[in-house]
C-alpha cells in the first residue's frame, strides 16, 4: 500500500493538470482514482481561472481500466451497478464542464481509460502508432453485468461528440 495519491492534481496557471497515478497497475482505475478524478474535476469546475483541464496517466500507461482485483471483490449486483454509477457520475461532470478537458494520452487506454478520452474534448497521443485503445467486454465476475451495452454507450458517445455545438464552436 502507498500513501501516494491515486490523482495527482497540480495547477499550471489556467492549467490543471490530473495525472492517474497508479503506475504500477497501469493506473488501473479503482474507487480511489474515481474518487480523486471527481474531486479534482470539482476544483476545475469551481475556479474560475481555471480555463482547460488535462488527464493523463502517470509512467507509461494512460490506464488499463477498471482495477482486475476491485471488479473480482464484487459480489452483487447492486455493488457493480454502484461503481458503474460513481464512474458515470466523473465521466458525465467531464463531458458537461463549462471549460474543456483534454487527455494527454501518454500509452495504452483500455476500458475506462478509453471511456475518459470519449468523454473529453480532445485526446492528444504521445505515440498513436504504439499505443492501444479499446474497449473490452469480458465476464469479469460470476455477476450477470451487461458489459456489452455499456461497451456500445462509449461508441455511441464518440459519434455524438463531433456533433454536440460545444465542441464544435471549440473548433472556432
Amino acid at each position: 500500500m502507498t500513501d501516494s495519491p491515486a490523482v495527482l492534481v497540480e495547477r499550471r496557471g489556467p492549467v490543471l493538470l490530473m495525472t492517474l497515478n497508479r503506475p504500477a497497475a497501469k493506473n488501473a482505475i479503482n474507487a480511489d482514482v474515481s474518487a480523486g478524478l471527481g474531486e479534482a474535476i470539482e476544483i476545475l469546475a469551481d475556479d474560475a481561472e481555471l480555463r482547460v483541464g488535462v488527464i493523463t496517466g502517470a509512467g507509461a500507461a494512460f490506464s488499463a481500466g477498471a482495477d482486475l482485483k476491485e471488479l473480482a471483490a464484487i459480489r452483487t449486483e447492486d455493488d457493480a451497478a454502484e461503481m458503474a454509477a460513481t464512474m458515470r457520475s466523473v465521466l458525465d461532470r467531464i463531458a458537461t464542464l463549462p471549460v474543456p478537458v483534454l487527455a494527454a494520452v501518454n500509452g495504452d487506454a483500455y476500458g475506462g481509460g478509453a471511456d475518459y478520452d470519449v468523454h473529453v474534448l480532445f485526446r492528444f497521443m504521445s505515440d498513436f502508432r504504439e499505443a492501444m485503445w479499446g474497449v473490452v467486454q469480458q465476464a469479469l465476475s460470476e455477476l450477470d453485468f451487461d458489459f456489452t451495452a455499456y461497451a456500445e454507450e462509449h461508441f455511441e458517445r464518440l459519434e455524438r461528440t463531433a456533433a454536440e455545438p460545444r465542441f464544435r464552436s471549440a473548433l472556432g
